[in-house]
């Protein structure tokens, strides 16, 4: 049995500690760093103490101090979690965070982009060295941890069949695998990768390493690609 901690933020740290045991590295730093941005201040409270007010204030400061809705959803379902696991351990009785009032999630219209336009976010992916894996992405789309867990041996280019397996998480979304069907376009772009990496299409190294030849960390890749609409006069 874990003992029971004195107080939220007590807890939260234990909690974090163990979670990097448990899930992915990049998954580990978003729940640190949305609890550690967002929540200290309810840190000092006594877990004994906890009460749904205490989340339902919260959320509502973080919506007075501008935070987005989507994000403090997000804040909020990592502590529901954090305090769901406290329950299952036996050390509180129910979840104090369950049914706190958080925003609804925005509905942002879509971004709509001209011929044009698409042609300029082509070429900027192509400059940063990422025109295929954007064109995979927008022709499959394909989750992208999903993506850039993909290895070639999940890839039968004489069929254009890819196998969705795995994400950088661990398991797909859904927890099972699942084929799709590859465009001749994005045969052709796979085959040119396969070349342009030294791969024939037939080892099981990854199909869209970062420069290093391991999988790209979402947040690199997303500066990279953001770096190169910047530069070619596009809306990140």
């Amino acid at each position: 049995r874990i003992p029971m901690p004195s107080t939220l933020g007590v807890y939260l740290d234990q909690w974090l500690e163990r979670q990097r045991r448990i899930v992915a590295p990049q998954t580990h730093a978003g729940y640190r760093q949305r609890l550690e941005t967002h929540v200290l201040f309810v840190y000092p409270v006594l877990m004994k103490r906890l009460v749904r007010d205490h989340f339902d204030r919260l959320y509502n400061d973080l919506a007075g101090e501008g935070l987005a809705p989507n994000t403090i959803r997000q804040v909020h379902a990592v502590i529901h979690k954090a305090l769901a696991d406290a329950v299952r351990d036996g050390l509180i009785p129910g979840n104090p965070a369950h049914g706190a009032l958080v925003p609804r999630p925005e509905r942002r219209p879509p971004f709509m982009v001209s011929q044009e336009q698409a042609e300029r976010v082509m070429g900027a992916a192509k400059d940063a060295g990422l025109y295929s894996l954007v064109y995979f992405a927008i022709m499959t789309g394909v989750r992208q941890g999903e993506q850039l867990a993909l290895r070639w041996s999940d890839v039968d280019l004489d069929n254009g069949v890819a196998l969705i397996s795995r994400s950088l998480a661990g398991t797909t979304k859904s927890g099972r695998a699942r084929a799709i069907a590859l465009s001749p376009s994005v045969v052709r772009g796979l085959r040119q990768e396969a070349r342009w990496g030294g791969a024939d299409g037939s080892s099981d190294g990854h199909v869209f390493p970062d420069p290093n030849g391991v999988p790209w960390m979402p947040q690199t890749l997303l500066r990279r690609f953001h770096a190169a609409l910047v530069r070619a006069g596009l809306p990140k």
